[in-house]
């Protein structure tokens, strides 16, 4: 019997105040039971009698706390423009009279804070002093909390779990453990089966100007393929594809046993897989429409930060997609630069992300910044923002600081450092033995002028990658358990995926239990741009550009119009159930890791141009994930052991 098509939808966009952009959302965050009001946390400051780093920092400055933009927030960046693009330059600096530190760390991300906590293991009594241009301490490492009817949620704004412990460097797996980081928590605190349980899955909203057709379709055979019924592969690809050509396109890529580089060894289909991007693989292997290519392209943006188009056959085969069933390859046996990890269940994941690794770190660096010596406790300890900067901590962390020179104070080694940075307008002079620079590799020729050309050029191959994080606080998820969703692809929106908070409870916080409770809903936008023919750095430069070009109005109306149009059928009303938006934006996100499809197979994290970038110049050492080509916790904690280890030698 001839299966039906399933009816074509067309609806009508909805209105700004339809979707709720005339609605006010709260400014106020609750911390242990008070109210703070962020209102005055950035107001301009003076002087006070003495030097205080950061007087801007009072009673009421929480930025976890804040909704709106943050990430690269306004206020975070344009000093670094200024220099970068402007031609600014800041010839003198007011001396701060702190005297001479041990050690100034460029960025207090996780490499920056962990750089301060190994240095000061091997130097108990230094001087530390961070400097970071961004409101919170964290790097992308950030949290977001929102309030609701007096309960405290949370979520990550950035970097998101520890992934692959068991992959860690003894260095990287020893720091967690002395900031008291249990992995086997984990295992209990997050709920691996909780939607699972209440029948909720993955499901992709097609959109009409796509498209051609406004449609939920539940389930998700095209990413991580994994063995289904015939009758459900078949249900799937009925829904997902609008023609019968395209249906039987899909099913034959979805089921492909045929060998399509027959005459070919297992080796030359590697490196044959290694020319083409997956894209093109689907058009010439598969005669894939342009309508399915568009289906699949986005399914890599939140892994690679680019689409299908940026990413090599070989690659799409490594992360199981489609299609490869019948080349007889075994990657372990037949690619020479294949290299796996061992496989973990994905559920290393604070309630804030990585953001609790940062804020352990503070903790042991800053003891008076907050209360508590535990992994769990740490979960919803109030931090102190206005101790981080104190005259009398020997570890000091100053926020709202942007670099803008480091320079030694002569041609001899022995002599110290110098640094300049500008904090609201105006330029401070500071002096170290030593300095760690963990801030963005990119920024490094424009504030040292002694950094070696070389290195900045081989600097210049790592071009960071865009990546946008919004938090969504919704009233109750009975939307999604209405329809029977945890997680929304878009494949023609600006977000392209979207998923209720990881299901963690870790010491006094418990995640939502119950549908008519709120929850905060995660959203996931690239700015890439396939179909164009650009590599990847050039998608990704591009997409540096809109996203600092694009306004928050314009991301919320994004973030109401998708999901207001996904869960309408759900009874999902943006303008009524949304309580909260924060949108993190990240212009220089992800590090950029070396792809196949635009460079040479044998770079990696071991090997490449980033090994001669990072190598330091005088006192100077290099630590960021930029410096290990590697896009995650413990290659930030690596970059910081060997630049500490670097100066002591």
């Amino acid at each position: 019997m001839r299966r039906r098509e399933p009816p074509k939808v067309k609806r009508q966009r909805a209105t700004d105040r339809e979707l709720g952009l005339d609605r006010a959302i709260s400014r106020r965050q609750f911390c242990q039971g008070s109210a703070v009001a962020l209102g005055a946390s950035l107001l301009p400051w003076e002087r006070a009698w003495g030097f205080d780093g950061s007087p801007e920092i009072g009673a009421g400055y929480y930025p976890p706390g804040r909704d709106g933009l943050r990430g690269s927030h306004p206020g975070s960046f344009e000093t670094a423009h200024a220099l970068a693009h402007g031609g600014a330059r800041w010839e003198t600096g007011e001396v701060s009279g702190e005297g001479e530190f041990d050690l100034v760390v460029v960025g207090a991300g996780i490499s920056g804070l962990a750089a301060a906590w190994f240095y000061r293991r091997e130097n108990p009594g230094a001087r530390i002093l961070l400097l970071d241009n961004h409101e919170d301490f964290g790097g992308h490492a950030i949290r977001n909390e929102f309030t609701i009817d007096g309960r405290t949620i949370i979520g990550y704004g950035g970097s998101q779990s520890i992934d692959t412990p068991s992959s860690y460097s003894p260095e990287a797996i020893g720091l967690l453990r002395e900031l008291a980081i249990d992995l086997q928590v984990f295992h209990q605190a997050f709920d691996r089966d909780f939607y699972r349980d209440l029948g909720l899955g993955e499901a992709f909203w097609l959109d009409a100007a796509t498209f051609g057709v406004d449609r939920l379709v539940k389930g998700n055979a095209l990413y991580r393929h994994a063995a289904r019924s015939a009758d459900e592969t078949a249900r799937f690809a009925a829904e997902i594809a609008t023609n019968t050509r395209d249906r039987e396109t899909l099913l034959g890529i979805l089921n492909n046993d045929r060998d399509f580089l027959a005459g070919k060894s297992p080796a030359e289909k590697v490196a044959y897989l290694r020319t083409l991007s997956y894209d093109e693989c689907l058009r010439r292997h598969f005669g894939a429409s342009e309508y399915l290519v568009k289906l699949f392209n986005p399914l890599t943006k939140s892994y690679w930060g680019i689409g299908t188009d940026g990413i090599s056959a070989r690659e799409a085969m490594f992360l199981s997609m489609p299609g490869f069933n019948g080349l007889g390859i075994d990657l372990a046996r037949d690619d020479p630069h294949y290299g796996l990890e061992k496989n973990e269940p994905y559920i290393f994941h604070f309630p804030d992300g990585n953001a609790g690794i940062a804020r352990l770190l503070v903790r042991s660096l800053v003891p008076a910044a907050a209360p508590g010596d535990s992994m769990q406790d740490q979960v919803t300890a109030c931090f102190d923002y206005s101790a981080l900067d104190r005259a009398d901590s020997p570890v000091r962390i100053r926020l709202n600081s942007t670099v803008v020179r480091i320079a030694h104070d002569g041609p001899s080694p022995g002599k110290g450092v110098g640094l300049r940075y500008v904090k609201q307008g105006r330029a401070w002079d500071v002096r170290a033995r030593q300095v760690v620079y963990a801030g963005y590799s990119a920024m490094l020729p424009y504030i040292a002028p002694e950094f070696p050309p070389e290195q900045a050029a081989a600097f210049g191959k790592l071009v960071k990658v865009p990546l946008l994080y919004a938090n969504t606080l919704l009233s109750n998820w009975r939307a999604f358990e209405k329809l029977g969703v945890s997680s929304l692809r878009f494949p023609g929106g600006t977000f392209t995926a979207a998923s209720l908070d990881f299901p963690v409870s870790m010491g006094a916080y418990a995640f939502s239990q119950d549908p008519s409770e709120p929850i905060i809903v995660h959203l996931v936008h690239v700015p890439a741009r396939p179909g164009e023919g650009l590599d990847a750095r050039q998608q990704n430069r591009d997409g540096r550009r809109q996203m600092l070009s694009t306004s928050f109005a314009d991301y919320e109306r994004a973030i109401r119009g998708q999901l207001g149009d996904a869960l309408a059928g759900g009874g999902f009303d943006p303008a009524r159930d949304i309580r909260g938006l924060t949108v993190n934006r990240w212009p220089h996100g992800y590090a950029y890791e070396y792809n196949d499809l635009w460079d040479p197979p044998d770079w990696n994290r071991y090997k490449g141009p980033h090994i001669q970038a990072r190598k330091p110049f005088g006192r100077v050492a290099i630590a960021n994930s930029d410096a290990e080509a590697y896009a995650y916790v413990n290659g930030a904690i690596d970059a910081a052991w060997r630049a500490v280890g670097e100066l002591a030698q």
